[in-house]
This record gives structure tokens, C-alpha cells and sequence, in this order.
């Protein structure tokens, strides 16, 4: 099952590449990725995720995601599962 996570993160050095190895260490594989700036300083990440086995929880993969340095925020009410055959573009 696909899930979605919207992530604010600073533009510092190595803030994107710390969520992406989080993300991979913690076994999901990354189906889609896009980033816009939304501040000067400020960047917003939205992350399509499938969990490569069972047991693997979104949840807890957000709260490590928050606890990194560089990561503004990761909404509670912005993880949500992706309808199956959804199109992203």
C-alpha cells in the first residue's frame, strides 16, 4: 500500500538526503518525489512511500522523519494512503 507524506524541511546542507536515507533504512522504497520551495528559506516535500514488507508503519517512519535535523515539520493530518490506480503526475 502507497503513502503519502508531506514533509517542510530547511534548505540546509544534506536535509533532503537525510529524509531519503531514513526513508530507505527504514524499508519503504520511494515511488514518487516532489519538492517546491515555499519560502526563501523553507521547502515543502511530498513523498509517495510503499513499505517493502509487511509490518512496515507510516506512522512511526513520520515520527523519525520529525525528529531529524533540517525538518520543519511533517503534519499530522498530511500522512495519507494513496487510492490504488491513483495517477500522480
Amino acid at each position: 500500500m502507497d503513502h503519502m507524506l508531506h514533509i517542510e524541511l530547511d534548505h540546509a546542507e544534506g536535509a533532503v538526503r537525510r529524509v531519503l536515507g531514513v526513508v530507505e533504512g527504514r524499508g519503504f522504497e520511494i515511488r514518487s518525489i516532489s519538492m517546491d520551495a515555499v519560502q526563501a528559506e523553507a521547502a515543502s516535500m511530498m513523498l509517495c512511500v510503499h513499505g517493502r514488507g509487511p509490518g512496515r508503519d507510516p506512522d512511526i517512519l513520520k515520527r523519525q522523519i520529525a525528529r531529524l535535523y533540517g525538518v520543519r515539520r511533517v503534519g499530522p493530518d498530511q500522512l495519507a494512503t494513496a487510492r490504488s490506480g491513483e495517477t500522480r503526475t
